[in-house]
C-alpha cells in the first residue's frame, strides 16, 4: 500500500493559504466523505493528526492500515462506541492535534452530515475544516459510498475549504442549520478538488 500510494500524482490546494495552515498547524476537525478514506493517506502523512475509524470489520481493516502508515486512530462511530469516541475526540482536540472524521460513516447515507461535527466544534471552540478529494482516474466499489481507490499514477488533489467555527450559543434548530452549512462547504471543497484534476465530480 505504501508503494502503491506513492505512484499517485498528489497535490494539496486551498483558495487561501491560511486554510491550509489551519489544517496543518492549528488543530481542528478535518472532515471528508467516507468514500475518500483511502485517498487521504498522502494528505495527512506526517501531520499531527488522529483518524476516527469505526468498530466495523471494514473499520478494523482501515485502522490497521492507517496504523501501519504511522497514524494514530480513535475507534468509534454513531452506531457503536459513539459516546466514548466523542469524549476521546474532544480530549485529543484539546491537545492541539487534528482529528480526521468522515461525517457520513460508517453506514451512510452518502454525503450525510452527522450532527456530531457541529456539536464538537460548538463544544470545543475548534473549527471544522472541509477537505475535498478529487481523483481523475479511480475504481469505485459497488456499495453505498462508492468507495474510491485511485488507479496507479492517478492525479489526486486534496482541496482545503475555509474553516468553519460553530458558535457556542445556539438553539437545536440553529445547530441543524450549521450542520447543513458544513455539509455544503464539504461538497463545495470536493467540487473544487475535481476542478483541479480536470474531472467532473463522481457523485
Amino acid at each position: 500500500m505504501k508503494v502503491y500510494s506513492k505512484t499517485w500524482r498528489y497535490s494539496v490546494t486551498a483558495d487561501d493559504p491560511e486554510h491550509l495552515k489551519a489544517l496543518r498547524d492549528s488543530g481542528g476537525l478535518a472532515i471528508l466523505w467516507h468514500g475518500r478514506g483511502f485517498s487521504l493517506i498522502p494528505l495527512f502523512r506526517g501531520m499531527n493528526a488522529s483518524i476516527l475509524v469505526s468498530h466495523s470489520r471494514d473499520g478494523q481493516i482501515m485502522g490497521d492500515m492507517l496504523n501501519g502508515f504511522g497514524f494514530e486512530t480513535i475507534q468509534g462511530s454513531s452506531s457503536k462506541g459513539g459516546a466514548r469516541a466523542m469524549r476521546e475526540m474532544i480530549r485529543v482536540l484539546k491537545t492541539g492535534r487534528t482529528i480526521c472524521f468522515t461525517p457520513d460513516g460508517p453506514q451512510g447515507p452518502q454525503h450525510f452530515m452527522s450532527p456530531a461535527v457541529a456539536f464538537i466544534s460548538r463544544s470545543t471552540g475548534f473549527p471544522v475544516i472541509p477537505v475535498g478529494l478529487g481523483v481523475d482516474r479511480a475504481w469505485h466499489a459497488n456499495n453505498w459510498d462508492s468507495y474510491t481507490v485511485p488507479k496507479p499514477f492517478a492525479k489526486v488533489v486534496g482541496h482545503i475549504g475555509p474553516p468553519i467555527q460553530v458558535p457556542r450559543e445556539l438553539s437545536d434548530e440553529e445547530q441543524g442549520e450549521w450542520s447543513e452549512r458544513i455539509r455544503q462547504a464539504l461538497l463545495d471543497a470536493e467540487t473544487r478538488a475535481f476542478e483541479k484534476v480536470g474531472a467532473e465530480p463522481d457523485w
